[in-house]
């Protein structure tokens, strides 16, 4: 009985690891048109970095409030054991709307990344207001140079909230970056924000391979409590 319970003890433990993260999905370099995915996240009370809210105004009406900041999550949240890097963007102009958000610094990614989004919630966003257009689709180009999230159709009118655009990384470190804020034309804004940088988590093992020890911890136990028998008696 006790060796049919360990067994489906461990058959959970390896499930829950491995589909940890079945809400989102996978991008390498070279990925382009790639669907978002319905995701979750709880963002925290504080973050290791944050832009803050920041009005961004160009020619002809284009104007949006953007945020974004980067925090660490739980190794349940994000298998891959680095840091999330989420964002939304409100819609705030009068003119040209907003058609896609791009990084030129993401160079220092480590493949692969997760990509996902989520309405949120009023207390659950970073503008204080739950997200009302998703994003369409992401991609990141073969030299990594430019990560993209794009919105078909564009997001507008003013008063229009992104979903969180959630970007699940195994980097441990963050530097400054420029995001571009595209417009439905050829404008674009500068904006302020953050990239992945520094190293991977190399110490952090795949779900497999956590799944793998388990059993083996387990097998261990379980030699150890029929010696401890046999010595018995």
């Amino acid at each position: 009985m006790r060796k049919h319970y360990l067994t489906a003890v461990v058959a959970v433990a390896a499930l829950a690891l491995v589909s940890s993260s079945a809400s989102a999905t996978t991008i390498t370099p070279g990925m382009s048109g790639v669907a978002t995915s319905a995701d979750t996240i709880t963002l925290p009370g504080s973050f290791l970095y944050d832009t803050g809210a920041v009005s961004y105004s160009g020619p002809n009406g284009f104007k949006i409030l953007e945020r974004e900041v980067v925090f660490q999550e739980s190794l349940a949240a994000n298998p891959l054991g680095g840091l999330t890097f989420v964002y939304q963007v409100e819609y705030t102009g009068t003119g040209k709307d907003l058609s896609r958000l791009a990084s030129d610094s993401y160079d220092n990614a480590i493949s692969p990344m997760s990509v996902g989004s989520a309405a949120g919630t009023a207390s659950n966003s970073l503008l204080g207001a739950a997200g009302t257009k998703d994003v369409t689709a992401w991609d990141w180009s073969a030299d990594k140079t430019t990560f993209g999230m794009t919105f078909t159709p564009t997001l507008q009118p003013a008063g229009t909230y992104s979903y969180l655009m959630i970007v699940r990384t195994s980097n441990t470190q963050a530097v400054a970056a420029t995001v571009s804020g595209i417009d439905g034309g050829t404008g674009n804004l500068s904006i302020a924000g953050y990239a992945p940088s520094g190293p991977n988590i190399n110490s952090v093992p795949e779900p497999s391979s956590l799944a793998i020890a388990g059993l083996g911890a387990l097998g261990m136990i379980g030699y150890g409590v029929r010696r401890r028998k046999a010595l018995g008696a």
